[in-house]
């Protein structure tokens, strides 16, 4: 606790918020139930009011954890800082970093006696496992820092009370390394490494009293040379414990700086460790803006390990809203940077950038970028003046509003305070150049012993009843309401980090129904036990419940709650109305399914689309489909019979290459076609003036006949690959037509066959009711009574009796030709062969009938 109160981030953390904030109390306490401060837990360590290290660790893990969530929920949205919750979780990795190093001994005891495994010898592994992931991230992240003088005395220093204290880092490592060891030859290999140590500690000073620079890289190697393979050769136990006690000192050393190399900006609306301040701008049509890169992705030639590390830490950092919206520039970056390796494309980089004043984040191309930012030097106008811009973008700068005004002075100033910021990060790498001047400063009052000093005033705010857990108004937060136990619960499963994220909420619940089934699980196995007595006794394992911390406040039983709920009035006249408007839906869905079955009976509806009425099928039922299906036949019919290959309608095997458009859709179906290699695209080489790769070899040049037969067979052979291409080419032309000709018949007959469906019609002819046949019998007598009355002329007869002559022939029906009902009893072509010979009268007759 004393090397985490080191950092100089832990003011908002230090005391209470109604002292800190107290305007916030009345919103707070809605989100936060439980508040709880830095000082408050050192205080509590002072007076050894812990039981043990885990309530420690979730105590830290809590605070961290209400920061998180009072700015990450919905009724603060408006007031949320995002840059706290970086802080926070900040804060949270390097306590459990130092975690690691200083509360978990260098080697895991073993476990003696049965073979039963300890939940703490368990946490133990785990804890080991973790520790070596963490330690090899950290190691790549900041393998180039360059270690400053103070902190190499440190490490010198600290060697040789290794060598001192006989291999133990600190009181976690109770026994020496020679423990249980009394060969000549172990002796002689540990006291070879304690040399080797005591030559680098005595480098290390001259190192640090000149001007060498020295990396944590160079750190690392020399450490690893002092217990190499040539001195442990055929021990390697006792290579494996020196190497464990020595990462952990040395982890214990490095850890402070990469917790400096991982801190954000102030400037940055997410603190975002900043890797540069530039001019950038979205695209050619905007102007330059300052801006901070967060994020790196580079070609393969140009990679270093930091860009990655840098672009994830900060992408971490950024809300899940922002994340999910950097998505698709982030996948055309990847895209480029892939097709740049594959040597498609020119060498450019990309850059997560931050824009300052409206802190907006997007990924821009390098060529989009002006390095060297310099805050007295505007470089639009710059670019302006030098007629490296537009007359567009000229009018724009000139017609520059004063709001844009005022805002590009806004981001030119925290443009100007970032790079400060920076320098003075660069300046002090290992974070122990400022450590004096924290002590003279008001820093010092986040120091260990500063908040392990008793503090009235925060302890009199913690007991207010403003803060307390016991609140009238319950507000959900976005997982629902949720317990003490099951917040500490997964504290515990994920390190102190409590994720917000919609992800991260499936997760909780899904850890907390797990727990919630073991839990019962474990205690109905306890009841069965104790119900049957004759049972061989076991021991039974009840749930394991953290014991409430000096800082934890009851938490009630689930029964309780239960019980006094159901007793609840409004409860159970809420219950009622749910159960009233269950019933209503189900009833309106029963309605509905009856009047679907009713429907169904009356008028049956196939996969197909066609209707079904008794037993018959009638077509398309859908009158769009039917219409397109008729359309599709005719012009299919017209463009066989007529040759209109011209139309497309016949299949695209029917058009020629002149006649295709690449504007066209296909003109563009046959560019993807090519694109994705089903087809070859011709080049230049196709053409006949084109210089072939055969004519450019010489045969002819060169003296002897030895180099004139080489060149020969180099000729004949390319000449060969360049047939045998042509008749691959052939032979999937060839393919590719009887493919084309196979589908233009499948689709012909799927036409016809869908004209057919169409155009049929089966359904059943209406009956002509007895009243409209009487009426319609009236109507032919009087109409013969009339015909009979008025017999036409001459003249009438003559004219009427060729209004139906078409190229010489004759077509009617006789009079003889009809029954009395007035029904034709002959054909068609007995009809026409009698109308040959019919008189006039007849034709009239039949014309006026």
């Amino acid at each position: 606790m004393e090397q985490f109160c080191k950092v100089p981030l832990l003011a908002e953390f230090s005391r209470p918020v109604s002292l800190l904030h107290p305007e916030l109390i009345p919103l707070y306490k809605k989100v936060v139930q439980n508040p709880i401060d830095l000082g408050k837990v050192c205080r509590a360590i002072r007076k050894r009011q812990y039981v043990n290290k885990r309530q420690v660790c979730v105590d830290v893990w809590r605070i961290f954890a209400n920061c998180v969530k009072y700015h990450t929920h919905p009724i603060t949205r408006e007031g949320a800082i995002p840059s706290f919750i970086s802080i926070a979780s900040h804060l949270r990795e390097y306590f459990n970093a130092l975690w690691l190093e200083y509360m978990v001994p260098s080697e895991i005891p073993k476990m003696e006696g049965t073979g039963k495994t300890d939940s703490s010898h368990t946490a133990l592994l785990n804890a080991e496992v973790k520790r070596i992931k963490v330690r090899s991230e950290r190691q790549n992240s900041i393998a180039s820092v360059v270690l400053s003088s103070k902190l190499i005395e440190k490490t010198s220093n600290a060697m040789i009370k290794f060598i001192e204290a006989e291999g133990r880092v600190d009181a976690l490592d109770k026994a020496p390394i020679w423990e249980n060891s009394d060969d000549e030859l172990e002796m002689r290999a540990i006291n070879a490494v304690f040399s080797a140590l005591s030559c680098m500690a005595s480098r290390l000073r001259e190192i640090a009293d000149g001007e060498y620079e020295y990396t944590v890289e160079s750190l690392t190697s020399d450490l690893k040379r002092c217990y190499g393979d040539e001195i442990f050769e055929g021990m390697p136990s006792l290579k494996v414990k020196f190497a464990k006690r020595l990462e952990r000192m040395l982890g214990k050393l490095i850890v402070p700086i990469n917790e400096v190399s991982c801190r954000g900006i102030n400037q940055s609306s997410v603190w975002g460790c900043m890797a540069a301040a530039i001019w950038a701008r979205e695209n050619t049509k905007k102007p330059y803006w300052p801006a901070l890169v967060l994020g790196i992705m580079a070609p393969n030639d140009q990679r270093e390990d930091w860009h990655l590390h840098l672009t994830q830490r900060n992408e971490a950092r950024l809300p899940e809203k922002l994340q999910v919206g950097l998505q698709s520039g982030k996948k055309k970056a990847i895209q480029a940077i892939q097709k740049q390796n594959e040597g498609k494309a020119e060498r450019m980089s990309y850059f997560l950038v931050e824009f300052l004043g409206t802190h907006e984040f997007i990924w821009v191309r390098e060529a989009d970028i002006i390095e060297n930012f310099d805050p007295e030097q505007d470089v639009n106008q710059q670019l302006a003046s030098a007629g490296n811009i537009t007359k567009k973008k000229k009018s724009a700068i000139r017609g520059q509003t004063a709001a844009n005004a005022r805002m590009l002075q806004k981001a030119t100033d925290e443009g100007r305070w970032a790079l400060e910021e920076f320098e003075m990060l660069l300046n002090d790498p290992c974070g122990d150049q400022m450590e004096d001047f924290a002590n003279e400063e008001e820093e010092e009052n986040y120091t260990f012993p500063v908040l392990c000093e008793s503090d009235d005033e925060a302890d009199e705010a913690d007991d207010s009843p403003s803060l307390q857990t016991t609140v009238d108004i319950i507000f959900d937060t976005p997982t629902g309401v949720v317990s003490e136990i099951d917040e500490i619960n997964e504290l515990i499963a994920t390190d102190g980090k409590l994720d917000y994220t919609s992800e991260g909420r499936k997760n909780a619940k899904k850890r907390a129904a797990a727990l919630k089934k073991q839990l019962a699980e474990e205690k109905k196995s306890a009841s069965k036990k104790k119900k049957d007595p004759k049972a061989a006794p076991e021991k039974i394992v009840a749930a394991k419940v953290l014991p409430s911390t000096p800082t934890s406040a009851k938490v009630s039983s689930g029964k309780g709650e239960k019980s006094s709920r159901l007793c609840d009035p409004d409860y159970k006249k809420e219950q009622r109305e749910l159960e009233k408007r269950r019933k209503k839906r189900s009833r309106e869905r029963e309605r509905v399914l009856k009047e679907l079955e009713r429907k169904a009976k009356k008028m049956k509806v196939d996969g197909n689309s066609t209707m079904i009425r008794k037993g018959r099928k009638l077509g398309i039922a859908d009158k769009r489909r039917r219409a397109e299906s008729i359309a599709k036949g005719y012009l299919h019919s017209i463009a066989a019979k007529e040759g209109l290959k011209g139309l497309g309608v016949g299949g695209f095997s029917t058009l020629s290459a002149a006649n295709v458009e690449g504007s066209g859709i296909l003109g563009i179906a046959l560019a993807f076609r090519v694109a994705a290699g089903e087809l070859d695209m011709s080049n230049g080489d196709d053409s006949t003036t084109a210089l072939k790769p055969w004519d450019k070899i010489d045969v002819e040049g060169p003296a002897t006949s030895h180099d004139r037969c080489v060149n020969l067979e180099k000729k004949i052979k390319l000449i060969e690959d360049a047939i045998a291409r042509l008749a691959r080419d052939d032979d999937r032309r060839r393919q590719l037509l009887e493919i084309a000709k196979q589908d233009k018949i499948k689709y012909d007959n799927e036409i016809c066959t869908a004209e057919k469906e169409a155009r049929q019609n089966d359904m059943p002819k209406r009956k002509v009711s007895s009243k409209r046949k009487n009426s319609t019998e009236k109507e032919e007598d009087a109409t013969m009574s009339i015909s009979d009355s008025n017999p036409p002329s001459q003249e009438d007869k003559e004219g009427n009796a060729f209004d139906h002559q078409d190229d010489g022939s004759l077509e009617d029906t006789s009079i003889a030709d009809y029954g009395e009902d007035g029904k034709s009893d002959v054909s068609t072509s007995e009809c026409a062969t009698k109308a040959e010979v019919v008189d006039a009268d007849t034709t009239w007759f039949n014309r006026s009938r």
